[in-house]
């Protein structure tokens, strides 16, 4: 389907809070498995503790530089994070 106006492919509606929450799942997923502690993946990432808390709680979407780190230090692609599907990796 293409955009009337620009004539650009439209791009598929996305469920902003679902999708949010199926991130915020599989990072508490992946660490969790990975044997790690909040705290761990802050320091990681250098992302505050209580931003992380509200990362995997789904009250923050996390930005793209902030999906870059907690995916290199879990171990896994931006795409494991960000894929619209429920499933979650194991390790």
């Amino acid at each position: 389907m293409k955009n009337v106006i620009t004539g650009a492919p439209q791009v598929p509606f996305i469920d902003e809070e679902f999708f949010r929450q199926i991130v915020c799942e599989r990072i508490r997923a992946l660490r969790r498995n990975a044997k790690l502690e909040q705290q761990n993946l802050a320091d990681a990432t250098g992302i505050s503790k209580s931003t992380m808390c509200r990362i995997e709680n789904g009250r923050k979407m996390p930005s793209a530089v902030q999906v870059a780190r907690i995916a290199a230090a879990l171990g896994v692609s931006n795409d494991v994070l960000l894929k619209e599907t429920e499933d979650v990796p194991r390790h």
